[in-house]
């Protein structure tokens, strides 16, 4: 309820339910025409322009806050034009959706949030990303996933027993059969050959002899 309360107590306890911090006014980095109001959450900041009967009275007073406003997103999330109810008729609202600004009315009775601002993407500075932490981040993620894709593929290689050949059971064509190795490293041929047991004998004898 507005009851005693002045126009800008009003609307400053209205956003203050809203978790707003109030901003004072020598922190607000605009040069020129400053917002009667300005508001932090932690994440982003809202200004607000107050228009009373007496700047609605002159002829342009309506459109030099319009435009102050609209400069305000520039720098601001959230920018709103508040106004008494009974001037409400007379502010074409497509334009300030059009515009991105919220319209706030207000009397005796109380605050009301009439058409809500556009959200403008300018964060405070201990909120903004750092673009390199964020290419790191990013980096890191697809090694993570390359490494945990390499794991996958090597569990699969491992979980492959080795094929175990046994060369008795190969044939090439119909006749050729491979042989296993020789134990003693000699080769096939001479082995279960008679001829060999007969040049060995006689190796024997001729040592005899020659003795």
């Amino acid at each position: 309820m507005v009851g005693e309360e002045t126009p800008r107590e009003s609307l400053q306890a209205f956003f203050s339910s809203r978790g707003g911090r109030l901003i004072p006014r020598e922190s607000i980095p605009i040069d020129g025409n400053k917002p009667e109001l300005a508001f932090t959450d932690g994440l982003g900041t809202t200004y607000l322009r107050i228009l009373e009967k007496t700047k609605l009275q002159g002829r342009n007073g309506l459109l030099e806050a319009a435009v102050d406003s609209v400069s305000y997103t520039s720098v601001a999330n959230k920018v709103y034009l508040a106004l008494p109810k009974v001037y409400a008729a007379s502010v074409d609202a497509a334009i300030l959706r059009e515009r991105g600004l919220g319209l706030i009315v207000f009397d005796t009775r109380g605050v009301e949030e009439v058409l809500p601002a556009r959200l403008f993407d300018h964060r405070l500075p201990e909120t903004r990303p750092n673009v390199d932490i964020e290419q790191l981040r990013r980096r890191i993620s697809d090694l993570e996933r390359t490494v945990g894709m390499l794991n996958h593929e090597l569990s699969k290689i491992k979980s492959i027993r080795p094929m175990q050949l046994d060369l008795k059971s190969i044939q090439l064509g119909d006749h050729t059969t491979i042989e296993p190795p020789n134990p003693d490293g000699l080769p096939s041929f001479i082995h279960d050959n008679p001829w060999v047991d007969i040049l060995t004998k006689r190796g024997k004898e001729f040592e005899q002899v020659a003795s």
